[in-house]
């Protein structure tokens, strides 16, 4: 009886990992990438959030309620509160505080209007906000080079 319930704890420990291991294999979607982020940058009497806390879309809501957990059952800020507070929550770019496991390893660039090319990165290098095309040749795009309009965004 022993050994049979070790057994089972055991195969849901394995089915656990492995779909732990699913998650942190997926890599994040153009679309979620683009999904607008904020950060706090001040609090206020009440604030639910600390200073430095991302707020992100709460994943399953019908409107857009934002909070540092994009789980989160209940509470959060609505995206139009947070808009009428810029000295409070400052919009942050698609890669800014970003993972380099979240990037994308296929960018656009809108510099040019007419430029559809696909850009394959080979590596990010998150520190100085830099996508390797090639490493050796020293070829790579700076997140950080152009105004966020015309810069480089996700594609699938």
């Amino acid at each position: 009886m022993v050994i049979r319930s070790v057994i089972s704890m055991l195969f849901i420990i394995c089915y656990l990992l492995l779909n732990l291991i699913k998650l942190k294999i997926q890599k994040m979607k153009a679309q979620e990438l683009l999904i607008p982020r904020f950060e706090v940058i001040g609090e206020y009497p009440k604030c639910e959030f600390l200073k430095g806390e991302l707020l992100v879309r709460i994943k399953y809501a019908t409107n857009d309620v934002y909070h540092k957990d994009e789980h989160a059952p209940v509470g959060g800020l609505d995206l139009a509160e947070i808009e009428k507070f810029p000295h409070l929550f400052q919009p942050l770019n698609w890669w800014e505080k970003r993972k380099k496991e979240d990037m994308p390893m296929k960018l656009i660039s809108k510099a040019n209007s007419n430029d559809t090319e696909v850009i394959e990165i080979e590596e990010w290098d998150m520190d100085i906000m830099v996508g390797w095309i090639d490493k050796a040749a020293r070829s790579c795009c700076s997140l950080l080079s152009w105004k966020p309009k015309y810069g480089y965004f996700p594609v699938d």
